[in-house]
């Protein structure tokens, strides 16, 4: 079979092709097989880097050059009088660095630098009171939301009642330091108009058994002040002389603000000896006798 396939070549003038053939099959490995360049594996590995995601020093130079340039000359240039781009920072129009903007930044840096002083004294903070055992309050400004005093408390008139019997006899606009006795003893004393409260303000005898519908404002559990509003009243029950109870009664009747009706307010001139009754009433304690109305 072999015999009659080269007869049919040869017949046919086929030869030639198992030739090339043969030596395509015989020169193919030594061309695979001769020596690589010398920069072959400089190429090698920079493939496999550029592969990686890497890219040599110098073609990475080359690069980041090219696309800052390329940047710079895509982006518009501004015109330094452009209204729409905002000033920079700390120059002024004509192009000179603020000094007020430097120097507030220089405070700023100090400010943020400088630890907070340790161990600093504290101050105590004292609190001074009224007659009356309310704190003194310092005068603010007065704003549009700010509530206003209806009245100051020298046009006030405060109308009251006291006695044994109800009803008593009325006392038209009592003054301050007004004194209300029982058998020669102080047993109350008209301190002021509340406006805060609305109320009269009175400091009790601390021997002196207080009822009624009113809140007594205490210290070291002692009856000092009570206030009382226009149609209440409070019973002041103390011990004469004699060890008898007694009770009298007092009444607010009315409070009315005379600088609208004109009408004569609460008298300017305290009793002579107010301050002095008022300073020693707030002495007592519960256990002392009573304080003589003269005892001034």
């Amino acid at each position: 079979m072999l015999r009659n396939l080269l007869s049919e070549v040869m017949r046919r003038h086929l030869w030639p092709i198992p030739v090339v053939a043969l030596l395509v099959a015989v020169a193919a490995p030594l061309l695979f097989l001769k020596s690589a360049p010398p920069d072959a594996s400089d190429a090698s590995t920079s493939t496999a880097t550029a592969a990686a995601g890497q890219l040599p020093a110098r073609a990475q130079r080359l690069l980041d050059t090219s696309d800052v340039d390329q940047r710079a000359a895509r982006r518009p240039a501004r015109n330094s009088s452009d209204p729409f781009q905002p000033p920079s920072r700390g120059t002024s129009p004509g192009g000179r660095a603020s000094a007020a903007g430097s120097d507030t930044a220089g405070a700023a840096a100090k400010t943020t630098s400088e630890p907070a002083a340790v161990g600093t004294p504290k101050i105590p903070v004292i609190v001074i009171t009224n007659s009356d055992g309310e704190p003194q309050k310092t005068p603010a400004a007065v704003t549009g939301t700010e509530r206003t005093t209806p009245a100051s408390t020298a046009t006030i008139a405060v109308t009251t009642r006291f006695g044994v019997q109800f009803p008593a006899a009325v006392q038209r606009s009592i003054p301050r330091l007004q004194t209300f006795v029982s058998d020669d003893s102080v047993v109350a004393i008209f301190v002021k108009y509340s406006p805060a409260r609305d109320k009269a303000v009175f400091a009790i005898a601390p021997s002196t058994d207080v009822t009624g519908n009113v809140v007594c404002r205490r210290e070291n559990d002692v009856c000092r002040y009570v206030d009382i509003a226009v149609g209440k009243h409070v019973r002041l029950a103390t011990r004469a002389s004699d060890g008898t109870l007694r009770s009298h009664r007092l009444d607010v009747v009315r409070i009315d603000d005379t600088s609208q009706t004109g009408s004569p307010g609460a008298a300017d001139s305290a009793p002579a000896n107010g301050s002095c009754l008022l300073a020693k009433l707030l002495t007592l304690t519960a256990d002392d006798p009573p304080l003589a109305r003269d005892a001034c």
